[in-house]
């Protein structure tokens, strides 16, 4: 209470406290939070994700050493492109 009773001396015009004690505590205001007016139905909630679906990442087998890459990329496992050697891979294995 006697936070309130600070503000009100502080400034005898704002009416504050009166609505809602908690918005001006200490010379701090606070709002609230921004609340949805109506309930988002299931339909239109679906319909706003339904571009959110994940797609299978499309692989090939590269040709040179049978492991599977990404399509129009550079094999990670051999280092082959399109038939030809473009970047040397140092074969641990």
């Amino acid at each position: 209470m006697a936070q309130i009773d600070r503000i009100r001396l502080a400034d005898p015009l704002d009416f504050s406290y009166v609505v809602c004690p908690l918005l001006r505590v200490a010379n701090r205001e606070y709002f609230d939070m921004a609340v949805p007016k109506k309930k988002i139905s299931k339909s239109r909630r679906n319909m706003r994700r339904s571009h959110d679906a994940l797609t299978n990442v499309a692989s090939t087998e590269c040709p040179e050493c049978g492991e599977l890459k990404l399509p129009h990329h550079v094999c990670s496992a051999c280092g082959y492109y399109d038939g030809r050697e473009v970047t040397e891979t140092s074969d641990a294995a």
